[in-house]
């Protein structure tokens, strides 16, 4: 009996659908063409970043804002000149006779890309937690499982320092989610261990109880004492009587 879906293999299917609907509108020559733009936009950023940032710092005294509008700015101008170099391939091929062949393939590519990001996405997870502390949600995910067989391909496709780099950031934030837990389980063992200290061990109470059993048990013979005499105590004989009643006439003198 296959696995049943969950919540992730559901939003898995939402976006490859999602995905493969917009490759289809646009045909495979755009979605490639477009692609190619934001890779060549982004490094139209990084080289000319440098360039412009001292001229947008004259009118932005904030450096990392005046970065990012700089980047921006580069960024939202090299894609205007990109769509308007490409418009003129996209047109021809949308108007002749590959252009249905154009959309097809386009489908394709929109299920291939929504599938790479889900390899990817299963790659970043493997490194901030390894399989055995994800949750249950990625374990018992179909699509998700199905993604990390090809996880290892992928990887041998990026530059090793790109890797390492990335791998490393990833297992910082890991790191620090272990060692929020540690703390966590650290203040629960202090909080435990004055608790215990506040409160009386049974080995005290019992010692407690020992000690003051036989101040108890004195208390109770100095009682049976005191009747003892009572019950043998006859009263006064003649000369103690004698002596009394001297005792108080001198007294009235």
């Amino acid at each position: 009996m296959s696995q049943p879906l969950n919540n992730l293999d559901i939003i898995i299917l939402i976006i490859l659908g999602l995905s493969a609907l917009i490759a289809l509108s646009r045909g495979l020559i755009k979605e490639v063409l477009s692609i190619i733009g934001w890779v060549l936009g982004s490094a139209a950023v990084i080289y000319l970043l440098p360039v412009f940032t001292p001229i947008t710092k004259e009118y932005i005294a904030n450096g990392m804002i005046a970065g990012v509008v700089t980047s921006i700015f580069i960024l939202i101008l090299f894609m205007v000149i990109w769509i308007l170099l490409t418009g003129n391939i996209v047109g021809k091929v949308r108007s002749s006779k590959l252009s249905s062949v154009d959309r097809v393939l386009g489908l394709f590519f929109g299920i291939m890309r929504a599938f790479l990001l889900v390899i990817l996405l299963n790659i970043l997870i493997s490194w901030i937690m390894p399989k055995d502390r994800q949750p249950e949600t990625f374990k018992n995910s179909r699509y998700f499982q199905l993604a990390g067989e090809f996880a290892q391909p992928i990887e041998n496709l990026i530059p090793r320092e790109t890797l390492d780099t990335i791998r490393n950031k990833a297992k910082e934030v890991g790191g620090k989610s272990d060692e929020k837990d540690d703390d966590t389980a650290e203040k629960d063992k202090a909080f435990d261990a004055e608790e215990e200290k506040e409160t009386p061990s049974k080995g005290n109470e019992d010692l407690f109880e020992k000690l003051a059993q036989p101040q108890v048990k004195s208390k109770a013979a100095n009682k049976k004492k005191a009747a003892k005499i009572e019950e043998n105590f006859d009263g006064y004989n003649v000369h103690e009587r004698d002596n009394l009643d001297r005792l108080i006439e001198n007294s009235l003198d």
